[in-house]
């Protein structure tokens, strides 16, 4: 984040996995200055507002898709960083943009999923 955002000028989001909510993780990210959003201020289970669900993950499976498969976790981990060099900051702020939207539509259906809506979303 510091790379695309030097001046710091993010908040973080992420969503309410135990290991993102964790005590080590809020102290890890208070140590390194990271502003985010607490557990208790955002929705669970909230992918409609999560640009890493709602974008990124389809896009990286798009870049993976033929590739060969990895054996093991450092495979893995290696493979997924590789697919994500491909994909530009462009599509990466393309997918931010439609956050606004997508908050005010989960306000409308009051927590709701907008799985129906995927098309209509931008």
């Amino acid at each position: 984040m510091s790379e695309i955002y030097p001046q710091g000028d993010f908040i973080l989001q992420q969503d309410c996995a135990t290991s993102h909510t964790s005590r080590a993780t809020k102290i890890f990210l208070i140590d390194k200055g990271v502003d985010y959003i607490a557990k208790d201020d955002w929705p669970p289970h909230s992918p409609d507002l999560n640009p890493m669900d709602y974008a990124m993950w389809d896009s990286l499976y798009e870049v993976y898709m033929g590739q060969s498969i990895p054996f093991t976790l450092n495979e893995l981990k290696a493979k997924i960083k590789e697919c994500w060099r491909q994909i530009g900051i462009e599509e990466v702020q393309k997918s931010i943009v439609t956050w606004h939207n997508r908050v005010r539509v989960v306000v409308q259906l009051e927590g709701g999923s907008t799985d129906h809506l995927k098309n209509g979303l931008h």
